[in-house]
């Protein structure tokens, strides 16, 4: 799979969730993208993902 345009390979991910986990990234600070489409965060857990899929992950950080 490609993520932020590099390709990866991680052999036991599933769904979102654990995509972000092995990544170290918390589920609430992100937004993510599956094939151009936005995956809401209510079914990161739901989601699964494929070898061939395109995802885009964007950090949420605030300031002032």
């Amino acid at each position: 799979m490609k993520v932020n345009g590099k390709e990866i390979y991680l052999e036991t991910i599933t769904t979102v969730s654990e995509l972000l986990g092995k990544l170290n990234l918390n589920e609430e600070k992100v937004v993510v993208w599956v094939n151009g489409e936005n995956i809401c965060i209510e079914r990161y857990s739901k989601h699964s993902l494929d070898e061939k899929d395109e995802i885009e992950i964007i950090s949420i950080i605030s300031g002032g």
